[in-house]
């Protein structure tokens, strides 16, 4: 196993970037998260919180802890991150590709307030979708992975 020699960098703080973030924590790392939303870091830190006694059954390295992460606005915006994720052809690349799904959706949105009645209707659209949906089986099946490659040393 290679050993890691400095911070490591959390690109986008959403669900993915704030687990990666705390597990990397867990296992006793210094790290720099980053993201263009100013409210991100608040969100991080709860979550990172919440997940801390999880990852603490689990084991946690020497140096393990939640202080050990800082946190800065990513210096760019969303269209120089979509430039970026579309490698050599950059944002060309990128709208070739995503640009038509994404129009289609602009389209059927037509000029739309977010009222506190739409609000409640996209929650109650999103709570019902999953309805029949064992969240917790679903969670548990998603990190299976992650306890599987820890369990066999393949993970830092």
């Amino acid at each position: 196993m290679t050993s890691v020699q400095g911070p490591i960098a959390v690109v986008g703080t959403g669900a993915i970037g704030a687990g990666r973030a705390a597990f990397t924590l867990a296992h006793g790392h210094d790290v720099r998260a980053y993201d263009p939303d100013p409210e991100a870091e608040g969100r991080l830190r709860a979550q990172t919180d919440a997940a801390w006694p999880a990852l603490t059954r689990l084991g946690l390295a020497d140096r393990a802890s939640p202080r050990r992460l800082t946190f800065t606005t990513a210096l760019l915006g969303p269209i120089v991150n979509q430039h970026l994720s579309g490698g050599p052809g950059g944002l060309a690349h990128t709208l070739e590709h995503l640009g038509p799904p994404a129009q289609e959706r602009m389209d059927d949105l037509r000029p739309v307030r977010l009222t506190p009645e739409l609000a409640a209707r996209l929650v109650a659209g999103v709570d019902d979708e999953p309805a029949d949906v064992d969240q917790p089986a679903m969670n548990a099946q998603r990190d299976e992975p992650l306890r599987t490659r820890r369990a066999h040393d393949q993970l830092p």
